[in-house]
């Protein structure tokens, strides 16, 4: 069973130590997935673009290395990554990370189009054509997660 996380949310009910909350979270959540005989990966949230992507590359097409964001920047909050890790790593629970798919790992460049294909529709989602691009990328460890159908 996947489960994955948007880092946009926030807590309904905020603690002083939002890490821990957020670990402790995701822990009782992977427990509770486990406890049901699933198998359970978590799926990282994508690296974010820099603005509304579509706009950017509308206004600087022949140019589109201006909207591509970077890593760390493009990474929407890092605590929330931590604590899906630990929260993972304390429950067993397979972690995988789109970030290699989006962002260059060498370079930390996140293009807003690879090939000839957007990355993003929004300033938030993939775009459906990357998505399907990268299915193949993705069923890899769920494969080796859950075996093959």
């Amino acid at each position: 069973m996947p489960a994955s996380s948007s880092d946009a949310g926030d807590p309904a009910r905020p603690t002083a130590d939002p890490a821990h909350q957020w670990t402790t979270g995701f822990a009782r959540t992977f427990r509770a997935l486990r406890g049901s005989g699933a198998r359970v990966a978590a799926l990282l949230d994508t690296p974010w673009p820099k603005g509304d992507p579509i706009d950017c590359a509308a206004r600087n097409s022949l140019h589109l290395r201006a909207c591509a964001h970077h890593l760390p920047e493009a990474t929407r909050d890092a605590t929330r990554g931590r604590a899906v890790r630990a929260a993972a790593s304390a429950t067993g629970t397979t972690v995988i990370n789109p970030t290699p798919w989006v962002c260059a790992p060498r370079t930390g460049v996140c293009p807003v189009v690879v090939a000839d294909t957007a990355v993003h529709r929004d300033d938030s989602h993939l775009s459906e054509a990357y998505a399907e691009a990268l299915a193949p990328l993705l069923a890899a460890p769920l494969v080796r997660l859950v075996g093959a159908p």
